[in-house]
C-alpha cells in the first residue's frame, strides 16, 4: 500500500448507493421537467424524449460520451418541436438549466451516503479522487457530493462526459491517470462493476 499515491473509487453504488434505478431517477426528472412547462408536455412524453436523444448522442458523439448540456439542449429544442414553440436565445438557456437544476434534485432525492466504505477509505490516508461513467460533468457531480458533505474529502472528479471516454473501455483510466500524473500501479480503485471497476 505505501506505493499507492491515489484511491480511486466509482460513484454510483459504491460512495453514492441509490435508493431508486437510474430509470426512476430519469422519471422523477421527467415531471420536474414537466411541471416547470406547466404541462405542455407529459411526464411520460418528456421522459421519451430524453430516452430518444440519448440514443441519438450515444451513436453520434466520440466513444458514445455525451454533455448533459448537450443532452438538455437537443432535449429542448424536441421539445420546442413538441409544443410547437419557438423559444428564444435566453428562454431555451432558462429551460436547460431548470433541466439541468431537475437533473441535480431528481439524483439527491435518489441517493445516499456509503458511511462505511467512506471511513474505510479515509483509513489509508491518500488522496482520493471520484471516476464515473455519468453524463454529467465532474463540478456537477462534486455539487452532489457536497450536498452529503463529503465533497471536500475527494480532490478531483472524472467523468466520461468531461473526458469523452469511459471506464467500461477502459480510456477513461488512461485519462485520470495522465491527469494525475501517476502510473497504474499507483492507484487502487473501488467501485460496484467487475468490468468497468476491476477488469
Amino acid at each position: 500500500m505505501n506505493d499507492i499515491a491515489w484511491i480511486l473509487t466509482d460513484c454510483f453504488d459504491t460512495i453514492l448507493i441509490r435508493k431508486n434505478s437510474a430509470n426512476m431517477v430519469k422519471r422523477k426528472w421527467a415531471k420536474r421537467v414537466s411541471s416547470f412547462l406547466k404541462f405542455a408536455v407529459s411526464n411520460n412524453d418528456v421522459y421519451e424524449i430524453r430516452r430518444s436523444v440519448e440514443r441519438c448522442l450515444q451513436l453520434r458523439c466520440e466513444n458514445g460520451e455525451f454533455r448533459g448540456e448537450e443532452l438538455f439542449s437537443q432535449i429542448a429544442n424536441r421539445i420546442e418541436i413538441a409544443c410547437n414553440i419557438e423559444l428564444e436565445t435566453f428562454q431555451h438557456n432558462i429551460l436547460v438549466n431548470n433541466m439541468i437544476n431537475a437533473e441535480y434534485q431528481s439524483e439527491i432525492e435518489s441517493l445516499q451516503v456509503n458511511s462505511n466504505l467512506i471511513a474505510q477509505l479515509q483509513e489509508q490516508g491518500k488522496p482520493m479522487a471520484v471516476v464515473s461513467d455519468y453524463h454529467m460533468s465532474g463540478d456537477f457531480l462534486k455539487k452532489v457530493f457536497q450536498h452529503f458533505e463529503i465533497g471536500d474529502l475527494f480532490e478531483r472528479y472524472f467523468t466520461s462526459s468531461d473526458a469523452r471516454c469511459n471506464k467500461h473501455s477502459g480510456e477513461l483510466y488512461s485519462y485520470v491517470l495522465d491527469k494525475l500524473a501517476i502510473q497504474g500501479n499507483q492507484a487502487k480503485m473501488y467501485g460496484d462493476t467487475k468490468r468497468s471497476d476491476i477488469d
